[in-house]
């Protein structure tokens, strides 16, 4: 059973990696700028938010889906268990780092964005969010739709502050 789980932790690794390597280059490549140019802010920054979104979903459901895995295989949950950790600590989070850190070297953020509208923003959105939860009269409602609102704006604001701060060098 041991060297099944090395195995296992082997296989996962080389699935998790491989498609990192490979989305590198393709970010360096001629088609994959041009691709990556294209695609403009108003995609970018929800489909980041929506990510890491279902990632967090994902995070929080994986006792769940260890114990399905366990129900219908048994002894060997731990090979399709692996795959999936592997999937959510190293895929997903890498595809996002060099996906972005591609697209914010070739979309530079224009000079009417500044850090402080940025987190004035942010903060305006967390004051509305929470005002809106005081009035909300269940806290089922407040889970269910202001969650999702907090958590994107904490993404987005986290997304654009990286931006500006890649847009923007800091002068030494």
């Amino acid at each position: 059973m041991m060297s099944l789980s090395i195995a296992a932790w082997v296989a996962a690794l080389v699935v998790a990696v491989w498609p990192l390597i490979a989305l590198r280059r393709w970010t360096r490549l001629h088609q994959g700028r041009e691709t990556l140019r294209a695609w403009g802010p108003a995609v970018v920054i929800p489909a980041h938010a929506a990510v890491a979104f279902l990632w967090l979903w994902m995070f929080f459901d994986l006792p769940w889906t260890f114990y399905i895995l366990g129900s219908f295989a048994g002894r060997l949950w731990i090979i399709p268990a692996r795959l999936a950790l592997a999937l959510l600590l190293i895929l997903i989070p890498g595809g996002l780092v060099i996906l972005d850190a591609a697209w914010l070297r070739l979309h530079p953020m224009g000079a009417q964005w500044t850090l402080g509208r940025i987190w004035g923003a942010a903060a305006l959105i967390f004051i509305s969010s929470f005002v809106m939860g005081a009035v909300v009269p269940s806290y089922i409602l407040f889970i269910a739709f202001l969650a999702p609102l907090l958590l994107f704006t904490v993404v987005a604001w986290l997304f654009l502050t990286a931006w500006w701060v890649v847009s923007h060098p800091l002068p030494e």
